[in-house]
């Protein structure tokens, strides 16, 4: 295994070489290491490093067909396929939220990705897998997606939507994950609102801002922060992650004091250190950015356990639990235990919808950071063999059964069925559920709830 690991590492590290603003190994070692490597670890490290045409290219300049057997291989092949399809989309797809921005009356921000290429010299540099952007609120998120439906958008069963609140703060926020029906036409949305979720239970919120309606990005500041907090929900760092901390770096405006009260305020300022501790080994600094990274170091801890050579489950799991533990012991031991305790459910192993007669009707009585309240749309439950049953006629309409607090009257309308609830928004009816598990008559009746709703 050890063998393995340094094998695996000095693979991966040729790859960073090739994918960074500012190597330091040898252009000539990089190519060496690569073309010695095995294909089969070599293609595992362009996956896993984000940057993956880049890497291409580059290969292709030293060994044209080792580049053609690797872009012939999947899933490398389906990656470098819906970059290219991003790249191409993604102009038309800015102007369309600015023009639903517009027409709606709202602001919406290009964050991660989408404002981090903005910093390029050439923004086509920044892969992206899709469009993030991120509303103000809930109302004005559920909007923006009856709008995307309405030109030809629907709802990524990959990634369900799903609502969590802040209780202390009183916000409700969350993730809509949209696809374009005519598959690759336009890249995929990924809108957030209310702030940006941080692992389990944490919340980076939505910054003090006001702009005109239509289209606008997260300054580099904002979104330092939520390009951490992404690479530590995922355990991993890519290069992606650490040529956006080299730009920054090497910007003598970026307001560190800022982005580092941002990340100690949801308990990643130790993740901030993993990565910038990588690119102290992995990237050539001028003095000028070597001396802002190493205090940027002094003043973060240590990531336990650090990601490894790979992508490793546990080890997400065991940070996660310990993030959720650090952020519930702020309000009291009772708080981190059950943070811990979700957080375990959540994330020990891979989830997948399930929905079986045993399960126990589930209800919104309350929302909180811990609680994922999946959002499942009923047209995903035909898909999974339900079949509407004839008791939809006992199914009440009601917003006020959950506190006003939790669920704001307008955007969202909270059905009471005999066996569990539904919810609808965004002319939508959903059925909501933690830990991908639901009754099967529950969604029965969600799904004659929506039949019967569509007859009206």
């Amino acid at each position: 295994m050890t063998s393995f690991n340094t094998n695996l590492q000095s693979c991966r590290s040729a790859v960073v070489a090739l994918a960074s603003l500012s190597p330091r190994m040898d252009e000539g070692d990089v190519i060496g290491t690569l073309l010695a490597a095995p294909e089969d670890r070599l293609l595992d490290a362009l996956l896993l490093q984000g940057s993956c045409r880049t890497v291409i290219d580059r290969i292709a300049s030293a060994d044209p067909a080792l580049a053609d057997r690797l872009c012939a291989r999947e899933p490398l092949r389906s990656r470098l396929d819906r970059i290219r399809k991003v790249d191409e989309g993604i102009e038309g797809c800015l102007e369309l939220l600015k023009e639903l921005g517009l027409s709606l009356g709202i602001s919406v921000y290009g964050i991660k990705g989408v404002a981090s290429r903005r910093f390029y010299d050439k923004p086509e540099a920044r892969e992206l897998g899709d469009v993030d952007v991120m509303v103000r609120d809930a109302e004005q998120a559920w909007a923006l997606t009856a709008a995307m439906l309405d030109v030809g958008y629907e709802y990524d069963e990959r990634e369900l939507p799903w609502i969590k609140r802040d209780t202390g703060a009183g916000i409700i926020y969350g993730q809509i994950n949209l696809r374009y029906k005519e598959a690759g036409a336009r890249p995929n949305i990924d809108l957030h609102y209310g702030g940006y979720s941080v692992r389990h239970c944490a919340r980076l919120p939505f910054p003090g801002r006001s702009d005109e309606p239509g289209l606008a990005y997260y300054t580099r500041d904002e979104n330092l922060g939520l390009v951490v907090g992404n690479a530590a929900g995922d355990h991993w760092v890519s290069t992606k992650d650490l040529n956006d901390l080299y730009l920054a770096l090497n910007d003598p405006d970026v307001a560190w004091g800022r982005v580092l009260r941002d990340l100690a305020s949801v308990g990643l300022l130790s993740f901030l250190g993993q990565m910038l501790r990588q690119l102290r080994d992995e990237f050539a600094l001028v003095e000028r950015s070597r001396l802002v990274l190493d205090g940027l170091i002094a003043r973060c801890g240590r990531e336990i356990p650090p990601p490894g050579a790979a992508k490793s489950w546990n080890r997400r799991l065991l940070s996660t639990c310990r993030h959720a533990g650090a952020v519930g012991m702020r309000e009291s031991p009772v708080t981190a235990a059950r943070n811990v305790w979700t957080a375990f459910r959540y994330y020990r192993r891979p989830m997948s919808l399930k929905i079986d007669d045993a399960q126990q009707p589930f209800r919104i009585d309350h929302l909180d950071a811990r609680t994922c309240v999946l959002l499942v749309p009923t047209r995903v439950l035909a898909e999974h063999g339900v079949v509407a049953s004839p008791q939809d006629g006992s199914a009440t309409s009601t917003t006020d059964v959950v506190r006003a607090s939790e669920l704001a009257e307008g955007w969202l309308t909270l059905h009471r069925m005999c066996d569990g609830d539904a919810v609808r928004s965004a002319r939508t009816c959903f059925v909501p559920t933690v830990y991908y598990r639901m009754g099967r008559k529950q969604a029965s009746q969600a799904l004659a709830l929506a039949d019967h709703v569509r007859d009206t």
